[in-house]
């Protein structure tokens, strides 16, 4: 019997708050919410697009900044290279100078 009565009385609340929420949707402070949100929508919405353009403008800006990057970074890369063979090329000619040098003395002598 006591749960009968806990529900009837469950329902009974649940009864007064929707006839509440129905009061609020009558009031024009309602109204003026759901305008003030619809502006509030256009202003987020409008703050998004902006968010999306300077996203994609880094994107843009990111993938310039990569490829110049790599660019700078492969023209090193060959600039090093070169510096090595021409590192080679004279100690071929040193070492070629020396033994000019060596063979020379020996036809002095």
């Amino acid at each position: 019997m006591s749960t009968i009565l806990d529900k009837q009385k469950n329902l009974i609340n649940l009864l007064e708050k929707i006839e509440g929420l129905n009061n609020i949707k009558d009031t024009s402070g309602f109204k003026e919410n759901v305008s003030r949100l619809a502006d509030e929508r256009k202003q987020l919405e409008s703050e998004k697009t902006k968010i999306l353009n300077n996203y994609n403008q880094l994107l843009r800006e990111h993938k310039y900044l990569k490829s110049s990057f790599d660019k700078l970074k492969k023209e090193l890369h060959d600039k090093k290279s070169r510096e090595s063979e021409f590192s080679q090329e004279i100690e071929q000619l040193s070492d070629e100078t020396q033994y000019l040098i060596n063979e020379i003395e020996k036809w002095q002598i």
